[in-house]
């Protein structure tokens, strides 16, 4: 039986980059050893570093004016360092909120800047939203320190396919689950970051893309292991770093490039999703409750119209190979993340399943 992760993250690994880490696991370029074992300042681990770097801005085409960091640590740690190392506690920050995890940015930086929101603030508990907001570009702080926003909300399946109005302030986004997904001009972006567990790899670090005269801006008294001049100064290995990730993630970049690149993975996302929408769409079934122009080609939630088949239909969907389709709990439902390392077989699949299920209880 042929298995497909749906899971939000950790997410799949492409089936070829499983295949060569099980190939060179007890010996890594001729080392004897795993990479695991070798050391961050070995010739060889040095050469895979610099290969990374240089991958990443091949595929991205990410120009000299940025920095590229890996950072030990989630995304979530950014909610942090970003205005710990941007902003400080008597400058003003810009958050626009319109999902679960831009909300947990918001509350994070005010611990650390002066935050304004674009819309109405969101107060705890966090409640569910289906659309982007809307809000006056020109009303924003000029004079703020940058603008931040969530590319794609996982939980809610909500993505932005236009850059929001920041009026002029640097743009910094959390890409986690949509980098690599599809084109981005890094140079629309102050900085840009994304945890590895979605489409770089595996969960232990996140890739920073940040402009180099943002570093260090207000001088701030930053933890060490915090500054973003850290990680720039000591090519992101000022201390070891979590290297078998690090290798990972170097091997999902090489499987992108042989891929045809970042332009080939948002071709094949788009027909997954467009797939996996038309089916919803065209059933009485099964429901997607966000607006068709703002959906998200990686995460596709989906309700069906009794919610009291829901543990049937997990439990039948998981015996016949399809994992992890349970929709978060902040919304229910059902949700298929559908990131690059998931073929167009899952989505056949995924799709067959709910048609014969849908024909035993509609």
């Amino acid at each position: 039986m042929t298995i497909y992760n749906f899971s939000a993250g950790p997410a799949s690994v492409p089936v070829a980059v499983k295949k060569q880490l099980k190939s060179e696991l007890d010996n890594w370029q001729g080392t004897g050893t795993s990479v695991m074992e070798v050391s961050h300042r070995s010739p060889e681990f040095k050469a895979l570093m610099a290969d990374n770097d240089a991958l990443l801005r091949s595929l991205l085409n990410i120009s000299d004016d940025y920095a590229v960091l890996l950072v030990p640590g989630g995304a979530r740690l950014q909610y942090a360092m970003l205005p710990m190392n941007l902003s400080a506690p008597d400058r003003t920050t810009v958050y626009h909120v319109n999902g679960y995890w831009g909300f947990l940015a918001y509350q994070e930086a005010q611990k650390f800047s002066q935050v304004e929101t674009t819309t109405e603030p969101p107060s705890a508990p966090y409640q569910p939203q289906h659309s982007l907001g809307q809000y006056q570009p020109a009303d924003i702080d000029k004079h703020a320190d940058y603008f931040h926003y969530t590319s794609n909300e996982t939980l809610e399946g909500i993505q932005w396919h236009t850059l929001p109005d920041s009026n002029g302030l640097p743009l910094c986004c959390d890409m986690t689950s949509d980098l690599m997904t599809r084109e981005v001009n890094v140079n629309d972006f102050g900085m840009i970051y994304a945890s590895a567990q979605k489409n770089l790899g595996i969960a232990g670090l996140t890739l920073v893309i940040i402009r180099k005269d943002l570093i260090g801006k207000h001088n701030n008294n930053v933890p060490t292991l915090m500054d973003y001049s850290t990680f720039e100064q000591h090519k992101s290995a000022y201390n070891t770093p979590p290297t078998f990730v690090w290798y990972m993630m170097y091997l999902v970049l090489q499987w992108y490039q042989q891929q045809g690149g970042v332009q080939a993975m948002q071709a094949r996302n788009q027909a997954k999703a467009r797939k996996l929408y038309d089916f919803i769409d065209n059933s009485a079934f099964y429901s997607n409750r966000v607006e068709s122009g703002i959906r998200s080609e990686v995460n596709v939630p989906f309700w069906l119209a009794d919610d009291g088949l829901n543990e049937q239909f997990l439990s039948e969907s998981s015996a016949v190979g399809l994992k992890a389709l349970k929709g978060h709990k902040a919304v229910g439902g059902m949700r298929a993340s559908i990131y690059n390392a998931v073929p167009m077989e899952a989505i056949d699949a995924l799709i067959q399943f709910m048609h014969n299920f849908e024909k035993q209880h509609a």
